[in-house]
């Protein structure tokens, strides 16, 4: 039967926290990218015949929205848009059925959310057109 020395077994602890090092950086980057990722299992096994393993699922696709590459009077920057949301609203509605929502709900929750945001918008610019009206006419009484 083989038996490793205390220099083997330090270098054997070496090697298994400088993998763990490498792995918790590159998860750190992973999750800043928007990735969700899951260690299932982790062994930490000896040099006599294993190798440390790290298993990872990496759940869903990217989280976040890449940034536009058309200028803004681009007339297709609406469908690209869509394009590059497409992913993420897809997971929105995956997570939400994986936790129990019915897919009819999901989409008419979507759905209404966009169109309270669409009014939302429309309100905000209907209020600074107002405010602008008012500050212009408070100008012109002073004069």
């Amino acid at each position: 039967m083989f038996t490793r020395s205390d220099d083997e077994r330090s270098e054997a602890g070496r090697n298994v926290f400088e993998a763990m090092r490498i792995f918790n950086s590159e998860l750190r980057k992973a999750t800043k990218l928007g990735l969700n990722i899951e260690v299932q299992q982790l062994k930490m096994l000896t040099s006599d015949g294993m190798v440390p393993i790290i298993s990872v699922a990496v759940h869903n696709a990217p989280t976040f929205v890449p940034a536009p590459e058309v200028s803004v009077d681009d007339p297709a920057r609406s469908v690209r848009c869509q394009s590059a949301m497409q992913i993420v609203f897809q997971n929105t509605a995956e997570r939400a059925m994986a936790a129990g929502w019915r897919e009819q709900e999901v989409a008419v929750a979507l759905v209404d959310l966009a169109d309270n945001h669409m009014l939302t918008l429309g309100s905000n610019q209907e209020i600074m057109k107002a405010t602008k009206k008012a500050i212009s006419k408070l100008g012109s009484r002073r004069r």
